[in-house]
């Protein structure tokens, strides 16, 4: 079992063993370390889809299920100002054909866990749901905010950070300096 010193930062302590929407298993903590399986350097989460990093994991051996501890604790529904009027719902597979979304923030397809809006046909990644609202960037003076980018004559944004256009997709924006970066 994981110890105190061991949880991910930002998360509760990890249980030895959780029931998760997305799985019909227990899902027992595991020190990845321990595991003996072909390709263990290759494994994902199935929650994000991205390679496990932390030493343990949420895992059902019988299914090949694996889930990173922060995975585990996203919040099954989240408020958003993108969408002011309904939470956007935790979602593990989406209903379209290979479980594939568009990402409302982004516009990259994803088939991990994601939060939708079914009212507004919203669907964000669960990181781009989490992005910071606001940042600070070295190359402008001012506060940078979150907001979609409109597409004008097939062109999303100019990013004055790298100097390339942007899709219609989220970008960081200084709305008096009409300063617009990527995030």
């Amino acid at each position: 079992m994981a110890k105190a010193d061991q949880k991910e930062e930002g998360m509760e302590s990890p249980k030895p063993t959780i029931l998760h929407f997305s799985h019909s298993h227990p899902l027992e903590l595991t020190n990845l370390s321990t595991l003996n399986i072909n390709g263990k350097s290759q494994l994902s989460c199935s929650g994000c889809k991205q390679k496990l990093s932390s030493k343990y994991a949420y895992c059902c051996l019988s299914c090949n299920y694996f889930l990173h501890a922060s995975c585990s604790q996203l919040p099954p529904e989240v408020r958003h100002p993108v969408d002011k009027d309904h939470p956007l719902c935790l979602s593990a597979v989406a209903p379209y054909p290979g479980g594939v979304f568009k990402c409302s923030g982004c516009s990259e397809p994803g088939s991990g866990f994601y939060y939708a809006c079914g009212s507004c046909r919203l669907e964000l990644h669960a990181q781009c749901a989490n992005m910071p609202l606001h940042i600070r960037n070295p190359a402008h003076r001012h506060p940078l905010e979150l907001s979609v980018a409109v597409a004008r004559g097939g062109m999303g944004f100019f990013c004055l950070v790298c100097g390339k256009y942007g899709r219609k997709s989220w970008r960081y924006r200084c709305k008096s300096c009409v300063f617009d970066a990527h995030p």
